[in-house]
């Protein structure tokens, strides 16, 4: 019975053939990573963006006096009121957020017209363009961020 072996050359050619694949797999499998990881954070901004869009859309369509379109006009107010805030009122539904690394914040413009400007007269300026933009470090290096604007206007006639 003959034994078959591996010879020194057959050994140093799978040593250099593993030196070559090994690291080019390892890379691919990191690229897959964090291209997975910031989908991951995106789409979590997207989650947040959204629920920050629908609160303010469900607020000025409040009857809550407290509420309502002319809440926005003092954005301070609406926003960081420690006990009425947006964010206060928000809080333990932005807090996974926020573990996760994402940050939010609400922009609202002034009184604006259809053509997005504002007219001086309050019969045409019944508009307001806010914008909610969610920040985060990508995996991957950098900082990212999705702004999304849209406008409300007061829903009662």
């Amino acid at each position: 019975m003959t034994r078959r072996a591996f010879t020194l050359i057959e050994a140093i050619i799978a040593m250099v053939v593993l030196s070559i694949a090994v690291p080019a797999t390892l890379a691919l499998i990191h690229d897959a990573t964090v291209a997975r990881a910031e989908t991951t954070m995106s789409t979590r901004a997207a989650w947040l963006g959204s629920m920050l869009i629908e609160q303010i859309l469900a607020d000025v369509a409040s009857d809550d006096p407290q509420l309502g379109m002319d809440a926005l006009a003092d954005d301070e107010a609406y926003l960081n009121d420690a006990d009425t805030g947006l964010f206060a009122r928000l809080d333990q539904a932005i807090a996974p957020f926020e573990n996760a690394g994402l940050d939010a914040t609400v922009d609202i413009g002034p009184l604006i017209s259809e053509s997005l400007s504002t007219s001086g007269d309050p019969d045409q300026d019944i508009y307001r363009q806010i914008t909610v933009t969610v920040e985060w470090n990508a995996p991957g290096g950098g900082q990212r961020n999705a702004p999304i604007t849209f406008l409300v206007t007061d829903p009662t006639p």
